[in-house]
């Protein structure tokens, strides 16, 4: 059985990393319960956002490894959240509790 070594960089060599290009939106937005209704941009802003940084998943009730953050939900701790209460923005993540608009009858 061989075993593989895992290579390092020479220590006199820094390590570069990955560098995220900023995110180009209102920082605001990032603020459960700051925004109302969100235009497409400002959604895929926060989703891009809620992606990258577990920390702010976190906050806003979602499980940070998820791969999959529906869209009525982030609207949902986008209008209802509170930056104070993560059990808050929890519910609003994981329970709809607004349905979709009826359409008008004509």
């Amino acid at each position: 059985m061989t075993t593989l070594k895992r290579s390092r960089p020479p220590a006199n060599e820094p390590i570069q990393r990955e560098m995220l290009a900023p995110l180009a939106g209102d920082p605001r937005l990032l603020e459960p319960g700051w925004a109302r209704e969100l235009g497409i941009d400002e959604l895929e802003f926060l989703q891009e956002a809620l992606a990258r940084d577990k920390k702010l998943a976190h906050k806003w009730g979602f499980r940070p490894g998820a791969k999959r953050r529906p869209e009525w939900a982030i609207r949902q701790v986008a209008m209802w959240g509170d930056p104070e209460s993560r059990k808050t923005n929890m519910e609003l993540a994981r329970h709809q509790q607004y349905g979709p608009r009826p359409s008008p009858m004509t």
